[in-house]
């Protein structure tokens, strides 16, 4: 029984930990979902969003900003989509003093993933070095791609 009741506690933390549960999954809603830019703007998800994309490490982050620095500034919004960088690793010194204003050089916008815990809800391990976006539909996630590199972004937008 000890057993039992210590695999059952095991496979509770595994579920409820980062690995496996994301709220990027598909028919999940994204209501109320706001963060600021990286000017402090607060910006809240409108009904007419129909992707968002997310990097969740330094390295998507670099490549998903070098790519849209190079397009024109309303390019997310034609296509009704809104970038997010999670910031949330690093220490908040290091945010404020370095990252948030590095991305203020920036033309597009950049929402801004800086609380740890939030980020935790969006993320798993899997998506840590990937490009995620989220199609929506009304709020709701209607499908969730995995892009390993820019140029597979890129053709996606297109």
């Amino acid at each position: 029984m000890k057993k039992i009741i210590c695999a059952l506690a095991y496979i509770t933390l595994i579920l409820s930990s980062n690995g496996l549960a994301s709220a990027l999954e598909e028919g999940k809603t994204l209501q109320g979902f706001a963060l600021e830019d990286q000017f402090g703007k607060k910006h809240v998800l409108l009904k007419e969003t129909q992707k968002i994309i997310f990097a969740f490490s330094k390295e998507s982050g670099h490549k998903c900003n070098d790519f849209f620095a190079k397009k024109d500034k309303n390019f997310l919004s034609s296509r009704e989509a809104v970038f997010v960088a999670d910031i949330s690793a690093a220490p908040s010194v290091v945010q404020m003093l370095f990252i948030k204003p590095g991305l203020r050089d920036f033309k597009h916008t950049v929402l801004v993933l800086e609380d740890e815990k939030l980020a935790k809800r969006y993320k798993t391990e899997q998506m840590q070095s990937k490009i995620v976006v989220a199609e929506l539909k009304d709020l709701t996630i209607s499908k969730v791609f995995y892009f390993d590199t820019i140029e597979a972004l890129e053709d996606y937008l297109q």
